[in-house]
Order: structure tokens, then C-alpha cells, then sequence
């Protein structure tokens, strides 16, 4: 689980109520939550106000490499299992 999530659960917080307060969609926090989307620079600055720097843009880009080097190995054995 991402540190963003953890926090979001620990303050009651839906995606959505992250989302308004931060100037995004819930589809988007979701989507940082597991490494899927890089937010912008305004939105992680938004982020870390937001979370009171629990939160913070390296823990953000911790999640979405490991979420990407995750990807490329799922992408590596399918291709090798295929071969």
C-alpha cells in the first residue's frame, strides 16, 4: 500500500475528499496511489500541503518506480513464458 493511501485512510479521507482539496479527480488519486500516473509538479505540491508534508514527492516517486519496475518484469516474463 502507498504511503499516500495509508495516510488518506488514517484521516477518513475517500480519494474524493483528497481529490477536491488537492484540485484533482478521485480517478487520478487513485491512480497515483498505485504508481500508475506521475502527477504533475503543481498536483505533488498540492499533495504534500495537503498531507502537511506526511507526504512527501520522493514518497510519491518511490511508489511509481517500483509500480513501473514491477510492470516491466510482468512484461518481461509474459514475453518469455510466450516465447
Amino acid at each position: 500500500m502507498s504511503k499516500l493511501r495509508d495516510w488518506r485512510h488514517a484521516k477518513g479521507l475517500t480519494q474524493d475528499d483528497l481529490a477536491k482539496k488537492v484540485g484533482t479527480t478521485g480517478a487520478s488519486i487513485s491512480r497515483i496511489e498505485v504508481g500508475e500516473q506521475w502527477p504533475s509538479a503543481p498536483l505533488l505540491i498540492a499533495i504534500e500541503r495537503a498531507t502537511r508534508g506526511a507526504v512527501k514527492t520522493g514518497d510519491i516517486l518511490s511508489a511509481y518506480q517500483a509500480a513501473q519496475q514491477l510492470t516491466a518484469r510482468r512484461r518481461r516474463t509474459s514475453l518469455s513464458a510466450a516465447e
